[in-house]
């Protein structure tokens, strides 16, 4: 299919371009996603997913009701 895009074919490509096999790294991405969690606690399990917002969005809402926290391994933002 053109133009079809997916993590398979986009790896693929990758390798077939020359690129070491181990030096490509294949994250998911949760950021912008709200779950339910179990506690109040980092971390936590998630109990259920409740939807999607940009970090731009949930910072305005927040932004003052909790603390904003860096996760350094995960180089990512979030907040308790």
């Amino acid at each position: 299919m053109k133009g079809y895009l997916s993590l398979e074919t986009t790896l693929k490509n990758y390798v077939c371009t020359g690129v070491d096999k181990s030096k490509l790294i294949l994250a998911v991405p949760y950021y912008g996603r709200e779950w339910q969690t179990k506690g109040y606690g980092v971390p936590s399990s998630s109990t259920a997913y409740v939807s999607s917002r940009t970090f731009a969005e949930i910072k305005s809402k927040y932004e003052g009701q909790y603390t904003e926290k860096w996760h350094t391994e995960s180089a990512t933002p979030y907040f308790v």
